[in-house]
């Protein structure tokens, strides 16, 4: 099995066990869903500081990580029940009925499926690299095919599983997948920077947390202005 085969699958398997983790977490209560993003900071921003170079560019990535789990952790606030400034600061007394825990699911299923369709398409049709000195196996059949890919994904499991116009799950599904692909050139970017393969060993085989969750990454951000922004202006 080829190097850019065995990362697909690594990526595919830590994507759906991903989600149901996720929401397993949400389920059980959100004590449990913050000890899992918490986590998620720790390593991955351990791997970062060892792989970035300079002191503010470490703090700067240390910060940023966190600023994405907190958006993970308030992603269920912005569902279609939730109505009021004051639902944001309830949260640490728990998920009272009408905030939706199936956004974050959702969200990470989508990225999923960028990463998904762009192997698929790059290994059947990619002939033009998209960023050879960062991302030598990257195509712009393969970019174009995670695009299409993660919006058609979007529209269909958006609509079924968290409720809402179609058309607008499709846009989400736009921006995190540009966002996502965003995330993964540039931790990219930083392993050609440091000379290394990996971002660490936390996985044998597999490379580190942050080799697994740099798409996610880059798209949380985007993901949650999206969201915030199409809630309070329907």
């Amino acid at each position: 099995m080829n190097n850019r085969k065995h990362n697909f699958l690594t990526r595919t398997v830590t994507g759906i066990v991903f989600v149901v983790v996720v929401l397993a977490m949400m389920l059980l209560g959100r004590g449990y869903y913050l000890a899992l993003l918490l986590l998620v900071w720790g390593y991955c921003s351990m791997e970062f500081w060892q792989l970035a170079r300079g002191r503010i560019v470490k703090l700067g990535g240390v910060i940023y990580i966190g600023l994405c789990m907190v958006a993970m952790w308030y992603f269920p606030v912005i569902g279609d029940g939730m109505s009021g400034l004051e639902h944001w600061t309830q949260i640490f007394e728990g998920w009272p009925a009408g905030w939706d825990l199936r956004i974050a699911p959702a969200f990470i299923v989508v990225v999923w499926a960028n990463d998904v369709f762009a192997y698929l398409v790059g290994v059947a049709l990619g002939r033009h690299k998209m960023a050879p000195r960062i991302s030598p196996h990257k195509s712009w059949e393969g970019f174009a095919g995670g695009i299409v890919g993660a919006t058609t994904v979007a529209a269909v499991v958006g609509r079924w599983w968290a409720g809402g116009e179609m058309w607008l799950w499709a846009l989400f599904g736009l921006v995190v997948a540009l966002a996502a692909v965003g995330g993964d050139l540039a931790e990219s970017w930083f392993k050609r920077a440091a000379g290394v393969k990996d971002s660490g060993r936390l996985l044998p085989g597999h490379g580190g947390l942050l080799d697994r969750f740099d798409a996610t990454l880059g798209a949380v951000p985007v993901a949650f202005l999206f969201l915030l922004i199409t809630h309070f202006i329907r």
